[in-house]
């Protein structure tokens, strides 16, 4: 899953897109995207540790890179989702503090769980829609 150091890099895209004065196209805000150098300003990382999280993210398809401007962007759907995971975790690790929930073992405990849960949905649903029995309530069942 995702290092501490790769949320750093995905939070730092995410900043550079909602505050960066960006490029209009038909009223539609183009990201300018962040660079290497200013990417090892921002997260802290040496050189080296930050091109091996950019190679990882890459691979998982949650950023890109221009290769004519050699500019770091975030993939839209990928990236977003990541980023969203993120904020969520983030939020539960303050409720955490506040001891309000016990606490998770780490950031990859709760995405496990999410993409586990989520990977058992779509073998049903891929199924042919037969086995669906786990989503009807027992109610739903005894009217039926």
């Amino acid at each position: 899953m995702l290092t501490p150091g790769e949320i750093k890099i995905l939070l730092a895209l995410e900043r550079r897109d909602m505050v960066g004065p960006g490029l209009y196209i038909n009223d539609v805000k183009v990201p300018i995207g962040i660079s290497f150098t200013e990417l090892l300003k921002e997260t802290g990382l040496s050189r080296s540790v930050l091109s091996g999280y950019l190679k990882n993210l890459q691979k998982l398809g949650l950023i890109r890179r221009n290769i004519d401007t050699r500019r770091y962007y975030l993939v839209r759907e990928n990236g977003k989702i990541a980023l969203k995971i993120v904020h969520i975790i983030e939020k539960l690790n303050d409720l955490i503090v506040s001891r309000r929930f016990e606490p998770l073992s780490s950031y990859e405990t709760l995405i496990d769980q999410i993409y586990e849960t989520t990977k058992q949905i779509h073998k049903k649903v891929v199924k042919g829609g037969r086995d669906l029995s786990d989503f009807v309530s027992h109610e739903t069942k005894e009217k039926a």
